[in-house]
């Protein structure tokens, strides 16, 4: 199973998209700070808080993509090891929002 195609190309995919997100979120907060240093205060919160929401999606749609291909795969273990990961973000979400 280590030497298992299917894997390195899901290893593959995931690293991506964390490559993806989290450099579209450096991109947004440092022109957030640009914008903040000259003076546009009000869309430099609106692009920081972008990069922000970015930067906290990104593991999360990282753990949905894992759902996806491990579905895809037949792979039944991970399967139901990333629905209960995604059981307990909803849960924490819901917890939160509730102002737990």
């Amino acid at each position: 199973m280590k030497g298992d195609p299917r894997f390195s190309s899901l290893e593959r995919l995931l690293g991506r998209l964390m490559l993806a997100g989290v450099t579209s979120s450096a991109a947004c907060l440092l022109m957030g700070l640009v914008l903040f240093l000259t003076g546009a205060a009000m869309a430099a919160t609106v692009v920081m808080t972008i990069g922000l929401v970015i930067l906290m999606a990104t593991p999360v749609l990282r753990v949905l993509v894992a759902v996806v291909e491990s579905f895809r795969m037949h792979d039944w273990f991970f399967l139901a090891s990333t629905l209960s990961v995604v059981v307990l973000l909803g849960l924490t979400l819901m917890w939160s929002l509730r102002g737990g």
